[in-house]
C-alpha cells in the first residue's frame, strides 16, 4: 500500500511543535530545577529574572537586601552592577557602591572583604583613594582605624614604612607623619617613641625641628619634661656637648637669680606677628601699640569685679571654670582685670614708677611695659576670690582648685614659683592665661611655662 506523503506545512507544525515543547521543558528545567537555589535564598520570580537579566545570578550565595535595592533604585548604573553584589546588607547601598566603583576595581573591593567588614569598606567613601593598598593592609593588621591607615598608606614611604609598622601600636598614629613633616627622621621618631613613650610621643608630635633632639633623646640622662630647657640651655651655652649640657640643666645651672629686672629686657625684642591662643607675649615678644584682638566681648557682670572684656573663648571657658569651682569648692572667683589696651598698659606701668618713687627695677618684677604685656592679647586674667583681696588668694581654696583644674578649662597659672628664670618676672597666684585646653593640658602634665611651650612649638 502506498504511504501517504506527509504536507511540508504538517512537518513544519510538528518541528513547531517540537521545539516549543522542549522550550516549555527547558524553561521549566531553568525555573524549577536551575534556579531552585535562589528560590530556597528567598528571592522571588521576578526577583531571579532581574538577577538573570544582568549575569550575576552566579555571584549571589545569600538573600541580598542590598542589591535587590540597587536593581531597584533610580541609582542604578549597569555597569556597576558587579559592585552591588559585594555588599550583603539590609540596607541600600546603592549610592555608596557607586561612589567606590569610582576609586577601586571589583577585584581590589571582593579582596578588601577578606581583611575587611562590610562597615570598614562603606567607610572607604569617606577618605581619599587609597594608593598603596599593600601597605593599607598592613597598617589595618595592627589594628588601626581605617581613616588612620588610609592617611598612612598614602603618605608613607616604603622605607617610613617598615620603621612604622616595626612600633609598638601608636594611639594616635598620624602623628607619626607630623614628626616627619617637621623634618625628623624615621630613627629619632621611632627613638623619642620607644624612650619617651606614647603620651609624651603624643604630646611633641607638633614640636618643631631641632638637630639636637636624637642625640638628646637618646642619653641616658634625658628627661622629657627638661626637653625645652635643655634645648635653650643648649644653643645659649657655646662649646659644651649635648651630654654636658643635659647634666647641667638636671642640676639646675641653667636657673640664673635675676638682680635687675629691668636688665631683663633685650635690646631687640621679637614683635609679634602672629595671635593663636598660645602667642608668646613676654619681656622678649611685644605687640605693636596699635593691635587689638578682634571680637572682644563683655564679660557678665556675675563673673567680674569691674568692667572686663576678653576674647570669647576665654570668657566662656571663665564662666564654664568658675561655675564648676563654685560648685565643688563654694566659692567664687570673679576677674579683676581681662583686657587692657597698648595705652592702658602704658598708664598702669608709668603709675606703678610714680608710685614705687621712679624705682623701674622694683616695678619691672612684678608689671610690664606697655607692648608687652600679655594683657593686651585679651586672653590674660587676673582673678580674685570674693569677699577676699588678691594677696589673700595664694593661700586660698579657689587658687588650689584652679591649680589643679584650670588646665581643663584651657588656662595656665602664667608665672608659677621658682620659675622667674624664665618668665623675668616675679610669681603671681592670681594671673592666669588661656591658651586652649590642648596646650594647657601639655604644660601642665610637663610643669612648663608658656616660655618653654612656645620654644618648643612656636619658635623663638
Amino acid at each position: 500500500m502506498k504511504k501517504k506523503k506527509t504536507s511540508p506545512k504538517v512537518i513544519l507544525l510538528s518541528l513547531l511543535i517540537v521545539a516549543l515543547v522542549g522550550g516549555i521543558g527547558f524553561m521549566s528545567y531553568k525555573t524549577f530545577i536551575a534556579d531552585a537555589p535562589l528560590k530556597k535564598l528567598g528571592y522571588s520570580y521576578k526577583e531571579i529574572q532581574k538577577l538573570h537579566k544582568y549575569g550575576i545570578d552566579d555571584e549571589v550565595t545569600t538573600y541580598n537586601q542590598s542589591l535587590l535595592y540597587a536593581l531597584n533604585s533610580q541609582e542604578f548604573d549597569e555597569k556597576n552592577i558587579h559592585y552591588y553584589t559585594i555588599f550583603d546588607s539590609q540596607m541600600d547601598l546603592t549610592r555608596i557602591a557607586n561612589a567606590l566603583a569610582k576609586s577601586y576595581s571589583v577585584e581590589e573591593l571582593r579582596s578588601m572583604k577578606g581583611y575587611m567588614s562590610d562597615e570598614q569598606i562603606e567607610s572607604l567613601v569617606d577618605y581619599e583613594k587609597i594608593s598603596n593598598l599593600t601597605a593599607f593592609q598592613q597598617i589595618l593588621a595592627k589594628q588601626y582605624s581605617v581613616e588612620d591607615s588610609v592617611a598612612l598608606a598614602n603618605k608613607l614611604s616604603a622605607d617610613d614604612l617598615k620603621y612604622f609598622l616595626e612600633l609598638y601600636q601608636l594611639t594616635s598614629p598620624q602623628n607619626y607623619l607630623r614628626y616627619l613633616a617637621n623634618g625628623y627622621d624615621n630613627e629619632t621618631i621611632c627613638l623619642l617613641f620607644n624612650k619617651a613613650g606614647d603620651e609624651a610621643f603624643n604630646d611633641l608630635a607638633n614640636i618643631r625641628h631641632f638637630d639636637e633632639i636624637y642625640e638628646m633623646v637618646n642619653s641616658d640622662l634625658f628627661k622629657v619634661e627638661m626637653l625645652p630647657r635643655y634645648l635653650m640651655y643648649h644653643r645659649n651655652t657655646t662649646s659644651t656637648t649635648i651630654t654636658k649640657s643635659l647634666s647641667q640643666v638636671n642640676s639646675n645651672h641653667d636657673v640664673t637669680t635675676i638682680t635687675d629686672y629691668s636688665a631683663t629686657y633685650p635690646k631687640n625684642p621679637l614683635t609679634v606677628s602672629e595671635y593663636p591662643d598660645t602667642v608668646l607675649v613676654n619681656k622678649s615678644h611685644k605687640l605693636d601699640s596699635n593691635y587689638m584682638p578682634t571680637g572682644l566681648v563683655d564679660v557678665n557682670a556675675d563673673y567680674r569685679y569691674g568692667p572686663a572684656t576678653l576674647l570669647p573663648q576665654a570668657d566662656e571657658s571663665f564662666r564654664q571654670m568658675a561655675d564648676k569651682l563654685k560648685e565643688e569648692v563654694g566659692t567664687t572667683i570673679l576677674i579683676a582685670s581681662g583686657y587692657k589696651s597698648f595705652q592702658s598698659c602704658d598708664t598702669d606701668y608709668s603709675k606703678a614708677i610714680t608710685d614705687s618713687l621712679d624705682n623701674p627695677e622694683l616695678v619691672d618684677s612684678y608689671a610690664f611695659r606697655a607692648g608687652f604685656d600679655e594683657s593686651q592679647t585679651g586672653l590674660a586674667i587676673e582673678v580674685i576670690e570674693k569677699g577676699k583681696t588678691t594677696a589673700d588668694f595664694a593661700k586660698s581654696k579657689s587658687a588650689k582648685w584652679l591649680n589643679e583644674h584650670c588646665a581643663e578649662y584651657g588656662f595656665i597659672l602664667r608665672y608659677p614659683e621658682n620659675r622667674e628664670f624664665l618668665t623675668k618676672i616675679n610669681p603671681s597666684a592670681y594671673h592666669f592665661r588661656y591658651v586652649g585646653i590642648e596646650a594647657a593640658r601639655i604644660i601642665q602634665r610637663y610643669n612648663w611655662t608658656l616660655e618653654e611651650y612656645s620654644y618648643l612649638f612656636n619658635g623663638d
